[in-house]
């Protein structure tokens, strides 16, 4: 038996299962949180995935020529 879905947006098939992947990696019912609802705790896993993904583009936003080549850390090599 298969599962209906929406079809994959323009992007194409592999950001679609991306997207599918990253939102699964939130999809974890809270003991709070009632069994049977799994839109309200997709809802909110989905939520959470975009406010990390939107740190994430802040961070990379806020980063200057001068951190990227001159003030890398952790072991990284610099770039040329």
């Amino acid at each position: 038996m298969s599962v209906a879905t929406h079809s994959p947006p323009g992007d194409g098939r592999h950001q679609w299962e991306n997207a599918i992947r990253l939102v699964s990696g939130y999809y974890l019912s809270r003991p709070h949180e009632a069994l049977g609802k799994r839109d309200e705790v997709f809802a909110r896993a989905r939520k959470e995935c975009l406010d990390a993904l939107q740190a994430q583009i802040d961070a990379v936003a806020g980063l200057t020529a001068e951190d990227f080549f001159g003030g890398q850390r952790r072991g990284r090599k610099k770039c040329k």
